[in-house]
């Protein structure tokens, strides 16, 4: 048994998990940054007992999923307006062949042919 299901496992008289209460005493420090965190654990743990607070239900909890869908449809739309303004260079078909090699830099003598000379 690993430890999140030991949590589960563990309830208190009200039915709630001791999983469920880390997991609001921890959305609230997150939410909240308080400067002593370690200092006041405990608080926010009686805090969120006797209130019956959930971080899930707080106005400051954003959903990672439903903001990744929110930016990946921002997204399309910004790269729709690029291509209608004309903002995204266009590449040319020479361009997309193998690049040149790049110039010689310095001098780099071949010993062989220097001590023939």
């Amino acid at each position: 048994m690993d430890i999140e299901d030991k949590l589960k496992s563990l309830k208190g008289p009200d039915g709630s998990n001791l999983y469920e209460h880390f997991a609001n005493i921890i959305g609230k420090i997150v939410q909240d940054h308080p400067k002593n965190s370690y200092e006041i654990f405990e608080q926010y743990s009686h805090y969120i007992k006797q209130k019956k607070y959930n971080y899930t239900s707080n106005e400051n909890y954003v959903d990672a999923y439903k903001l990744r869908e929110k930016f990946a449809e921002v997204e399309d739309e910004l790269d729709k307006c690029a291509r209608y303004y004309n903002l995204i260079p266009k590449v040319d078909a020479e361009d997309e062949g193998e690049p040149a090699e790049p110039a010689q830099i310095g001098y780099v003598p071949d010993m062989l042919e220097e001590l023939q000379l």
